[in-house]
């Protein structure tokens, strides 16, 4: 099963390996290196994969930045989305 070794707690490396299944277009994969980034806390290279149209990175970003107490913000992204510079929108 493709994306089955990302878990909690994983290393940088197995995201990599996640990478791998992103290049020939596993959806799944990719969701599941968005969860994993999500859970890790690393934002800069979530919102690169939102900017990149990966499936289900946004909802990650919004929930994660939310879970940090970014509430405006997660609220700003759910309401009017990214610009493509990186800011939110509806600002």
């Amino acid at each position: 099963m493709p994306g089955a070794g990302i878990r909690l707690g994983m290393t940088r490396r197995s995201g990599l390996a996640a990478g791998r299944h992103l290049d020939v277009g596993d959806s799944f994969a990719a969701r599941r290196l968005a969860g994993l980034l999500a859970r890790q806390g690393r934002a800069d290279e979530l919102r690169a994969e939102v900017n990149a149209g990966t499936s289900g990175a946004a909802g990650c970003l919004i929930t994660m930045l939310a879970q940090q107490g970014e509430t405006a913000l997660a609220d700003r992204m759910r309401r009017f989305g990214l610009n493509a510079n990186g800011s939110t929108g509806g600002k």
